[in-house]
């Protein structure tokens, strides 16, 4: 009996163990809840319907006995056009507006009927306000948040570099945070507008050191894009942790580079 292990099962398909005493035969505490399933369920919890998702369809899911949700394809979506998108998702323009550093938002609707749901709204007229400096990730899967950078928040900082150091180079950047508004963790990829001059871009876990100050906190870098058509750097698979946070810095590749306002896209894709 010395020395014999106990396990018992926790959580989301997770174990504890806990061990025989080998001095008193007396079976000791459980440890900690360890092997749970990320963003897991419970084999007994009901089934969820109706599950908004892509350009205003629906989903059903269940979880299985391995505590992990087995979802339904998308179904009764409106057709692709060139002007659908997905409920929820916001975009900012500078158009109609007579300052650079000012916009007006886009929301998508989904509330609308026949082929206008999922489309654009138009943005309020005579509205242009300023802009602000963070992004809301969607909370549904699919959905995109952009925030338009006009060339007034972009100020010189150390540029970061591959392996999160800095290129030791001061050029025009930009911050933005982007905020978690559900209670559990997701995945988002983050891009730069078709068309902004060149960019690279990094992901920090806290606040980005002042515009002089090392990569503190950074975790990952890119500067290029293979995988969003048009953009010219990316960031994919970050995950933000419930109603938490992270920062995105942008920064032209060069000295060379033209000075342009340009938009920072967020996605949901887990």
């Amino acid at each position: 009996m010395g020395n014999q292990e106990f396990v018992q099962g926790c959580g989301y398909c997770g174990k504890q163990i806990a061990k025989c005493d080998p001095g008193d035969l007396v079976v000791g505490r459980y440890g900690d809840c360890t092997g749970e399933v990320d963003n897991g369920c419970f084999p007994t919890d009901p089934p969820q319907n109706d599950i908004a998702c892509g350009f205003c369809g629906t989903q059903n899911r269940t979880c299985n006995n391995s505590c992990r949700w087995v979802t339904t394809s998308c179904t009764g979506e409106q057709p692709l056009t060139a002007v659908r998108c997905v409920a929820g998702s916001t975009r900012n323009t500078n158009e109609g507006c007579s300052s650079p550093s000012t916009g007006r938002t886009h929301v998508c609707q989904d509330r609308s009927a026949g082929d206008q749901r999922c489309t654009w709204t138009a943005p309020p007229s005579n509205q242009c306000a300023a802009l602000p400096s963070f992004l809301v990730a969607p909370a549904a899967l699919e959905g995109t948040a952009s925030r338009y950078i006009p060339l007034a928040d972009q100020v010189n900082r150390l540029r970061p570099n591959y392996g999160c150091t800095t290129s030791g180079a001061s050029l025009r950047s930009a911050v933005t945070e982007i905020r978690n508004p559900v209670a559990s963790e997701i995945t988002v990829s983050v891009y730069d507008t078709a068309g902004a001059t060149d960019l690279v871009m990094a992901s920090y876990t806290t606040v980005p050191p002042t515009p002089t100050a090392t990569s503190n906190g950074c975790v990952v870098f890119n500067d290029t894009c293979s995988a969003i058509t048009g953009a010219n750097s990316c960031l994919k698979d970050l995950k933000i942790p419930a109603s938490g946070r992270l920062w995105i810095v942008t920064s032209y590749y060069d000295s060379n580079d033209v000075p342009k306002p340009y938009d920072l896209t967020v996605k949901r894709t887990k």
